[in-house]
């Protein structure tokens, strides 16, 4: 039975080793899967995020473009708005001037009345005239119409409160 006892263990030696042959395979059928699998999901992760680049480069292309476009409109904006803007300087330009010579007209017109009355007054004043009569019986009559305006105007202040 040393014989059979031997056949047994060689027997089971050799299951055993082939058993262990298996798990070796399987164990490196699975490595071997694994790294099939997480190389398959590295590529995959790469796909996408080259796929995810390349959309933010196109979604970065496109807002440039945007952008650039609402540059130029603002510079367009802008240069019709400074065009606007020149025009009412000029427009406001010429209405100064215009304004300034109608100014210098109405001094001129001022100073010619002033003088005018100057005129009046030395006239009124001259030894010849009876040295200032003139001058007495104007601001008599001046007195008188003021008198007079004072007058009326209390008599319709007093008309308006009675009523």
């Amino acid at each position: 039975s040393a014989v059979a006892a031997r056949a047994y263990r060689e027997a089971r030696e050799a299951s055993e080793a082939e058993k262990t042959a298996q798990m070796r395979a399987r164990l490196r059928s699975a490595r071997e899967e694994r790294l099939m699998v997480e190389q398959k999901a590295v590529e995959i992760r790469e796909a996408k995020a080259l796929a995810e680049r390349e959309k933010a480069l196109e979604l970065e292309k496109a807002a440039e473009a945007q952008k650039a476009a609402m540059h130029e409109k603002f510079a367009a904006l802008a240069a019709a708005r400074r065009a606007e803007v020149a025009e009412g300087d000029e427009r406001r330009a010429a209405l100064e001037a215009e304004r300034l010579v109608l100014k210098k007209r109405e001094m001129k017109a001022l100073w010619e009345k002033q003088k005018a009355r100057e005129a009046k007054y030395a006239e009124m004043m001259s030894s010849e005239n009876d040295a200032g009569s003139a001058l007495t019986l104007e601001v008599r009559s001046h007195r008188r119409a003021v008198d007079d305006a004072r007058a009326a105007d209390r008599e319709r202040r007093a008309a308006a409160k009675q009523e």
